[in-house]
């Protein structure tokens, strides 16, 4: 397929493409998936399909339409995302309606126009209704791909008049292609990779590609093994520390915080395996070592307890409790224990 070095999801996009030389694309699209799923890859390739000018089947690659598109530069493409807005919290109505002044403009070069709102679960209900009209009658060149983690964000007058393209995780065999393929000097590090990327490339990359990334789930480990050893106080206040040092921070690539509960609870699922006898499918592998040294030193109802721990404090993280709170509120449970 051409755009070979893209990382969109291949299945979807062939879907896709199908759809353009059997005239049954529409208006309106939702890409739902999860955060690391190549649903704006996706976009970004499906977007330079049907602006493509070429033979064959597109995107080819090669003509003006691609080569723009894949530059960032074609006149009928445009994306919206939340780095283009000051507030970096929402997407309001004011934005949406500067999108829908455009789409009344013919296409300067293309058939067709296409918008990609790349973060759409930061819509406002505002944002989504001034997006009805223009749904509701759309000129026949102008193509919308919303992509989301979550459909149901979307208010159903929305989603009624988009159709939802959902993206699946890959299989351990293909993250271990995809590994192979893109990381071969990463292959030491498999197991944890597949392992907590859950089928989600957007995790792999994350993790072969910044290496202090891997100090960080080392620190993760020890915080979680100083809380879990319950024996110096300091150690709240030192995870606290830890938290704020590594929040998420604008233009970040990843957030240092859900990177952080995640290795936590990467290596409570590991704990919790080895204190059953069980050797096997051990994702943190390396640290082995400092794994069984903690388990003499704690019980298996305190890490039953802390895995509990680590799955609210991220429930109250989504529900935009405060950080401080959540992280404070983690670390003393932890510590006390149950």
């Amino acid at each position: 397929m051409p755009f070979t070095a893209s990382k969109a999801d291949e299945r979807v996009l062939g879907g896709l493409i199908r759809g353009i030389g059997a005239g049954t694309h529409v208006h309106a699209y939702l890409f739902e998936g999860e955060a690391g799923l190549p649903t704006k890859e996706t976009a970004l390739c499906f977007a330079a399909a049907l602006l493509c000018e070429g033979a064959g089947e597109p995107p080819c690659g090669i003509c003006r339409s691609c080569i723009q598109s894949a530059g960032g530069n074609h006149p009928d493409l445009q994306s919206l995302s939340l780095s283009d807005i000051t507030s970096k919290k929402s997407v309001g109505a004011d934005e949406i309606r500067a999108v829908i002044s455009d789409v009344y403009t013919k296409p300067f070069q293309s058939e067709k126009k296409v918008y990609i709102i790349e973060d759409g679960d930061a819509l406002t209900p505002q944002a989504q209704n001034a997006m009805l009209k223009i749904l509701e009658e759309p000129p026949a060149y102008a193509v919308f791909i919303i992509c989301v983690t979550n459909a149901e964000l979307i208010l159903p007058t929305v989603r009624s008049r988009s159709r939802i393209i959902r993206f699946a995780p890959k299989s351990d065999v293909q993250m271990m292609q995809y590994v192979q393929n893109t990381y071969p000097h990463m292959l030491d590090k498999a197991d944890f990779i597949l392992s907590f990327s859950a089928g989600v490339t957007g995790k792999a990359d994350l993790l072969c590609t910044h290496d202090e990334v891997w100090g960080l789930r080392q620190k993760a480990f020890d915080a979680l093994a100083g809380l879990l050893a319950g024996t110096d106080e300091e150690m709240v206040f030192s995870v606290g520390a830890l938290f704020e040092e590594n929040k998420a921070k604008k233009d970040a690539p990843y957030d240092g915080t859900q990177l952080l509960l995640e290795f936590m609870l990467s290596a409570v699922s590991d704990l919790l395996r080895l204190s059953s006898g069980i050797e096997t499918g051990v994702a943190n592998s390396d640290l082995r070592d400092g794994m069984r040294a903690l388990l003499a030193r704690t019980s298996r109802a305190r890490l039953d307890y802390a895995a509990q721990c680590l799955l609210r404090a991220k429930q109250m993280l989504s529900r935009y409790v405060s950080q401080k709170a959540a992280v404070l509120w983690l670390a003393v449970s932890i510590f006390y224990g149950n």
